[in-house]
């Protein structure tokens, strides 16, 4: 399953290996508040870059090659991670929802901290899973497993958005909405009953970004979706930046690259159907 303009991700995450197949694929829509999407990477013999850029979400990744499997923890790094990777091997990967990660794996782990192994996580839970994975070879069924997971784990607990969490869920979507093009200021905070401090605040609890941060990752999102579908021309005519400058600007603090740069590493046309 490609992305489409109809049915783009919520957020695009791609696998800088200049080799192997990388698939995904949506959970069932109920489980989608809380999961955005799993993903697989089957990777050949060889070292490979990798490069994670700033998503906003948290990621479980299952790593499996020739007699080794382990886990880890994936933050939503603020800036471009760039790590190698040795196959042949196969990554699996759970991508959370902003600010949902907590709900399942409830411990604080800070940004700077950015990649924790499964088995630092102290999760009986997680332990089940990462068995069960491990002993899948088939994407889909190890997207079922995730599915299970995570429907038994809201079974297992009443996850509710208290009266604290509407000023921020009330952001995280104004700027979601807006493809992070608003400015939460002072007046939009008092609004809805809240200072733009404990709004900071907040943000900085669920996401560990403050909402300007997480505005311009969502904006830098959208831009990636107008270059995947419509081409890196029309991204230059959006006016979703101030100017040229200010655009490449951005491009360069989350990938590196400026933007045509991007567009000729990325791994977009190589997606395989899920």
């Amino acid at each position: 399953m490609n992305p489409t303009p109809s049915s783009p991700l919520p957020f695009y995450q791609p696998l800088q290996l200049g080799e192997g197949q990388h698939r995904w694929a949506l959970l069932t829509p109920a489980l989608r508040p809380y999961i955005s999407s799993c993903w697989e990477v089957s990777i050949p013999a060889g070292i490979f870059d990798y490069t994670a850029i700033p998503d906003t979400c948290q990621h479980l990744v299952s790593i499996t090659a020739p007699n080794c499997s382990l886990g880890h923890l994936c933050l939503p790094a603020i800036f471009p991670l760039k790590r190698q990777i040795i196959g042949p091997a196969k990554l699996f990967g759970i991508t959370f929802m902003p600010g949902m990660r907590q709900r399942f794996i409830p411990i604080e782990i800070k940004q700077h901290e950015r990649i924790q192994s499964w088995a630092d996580l102290s999760s009986r839970p997680l332990s089940h899973l990462e068995i069960a994975l491990n002993s899948e070879p088939e994407f889909q069924q190890k997207v079922h497993l995730v599915e299970l997971w995570v429907t038994q784990q809201l079974q297992c607990q009443t996850i509710t958005d208290s009266h604290k969490q509407k000023p921020f869920l009330s952001a995280f979507q104004s700027i979601k909405d807006a493809l992070g093009n608003n400015a939460l200021n002072e007046q939009w905070a008092r609004e809805r009953g809240v200072s733009s401090r404990h709004l900071r605040r907040l943000f900085l609890h669920n996401l560990d970004m403050t909402p300007k941060q997480y505005a311009d990752i969502v904006r830098f999102q959208s831009s990636i979706q107008i270059i995947a579908h419509q081409g890196i021309d029309v991204l230059y005519q959006s006016h979703r930046y101030y100017d040229e400058s200010h655009l490449i600007r951005q491009f360069k603090k989350f990938t590196g690259l400026t933007p045509r740069g991007f567009k000729n590493l990325s791994v977009l046309s190589k997606s395989d159907a899920g």
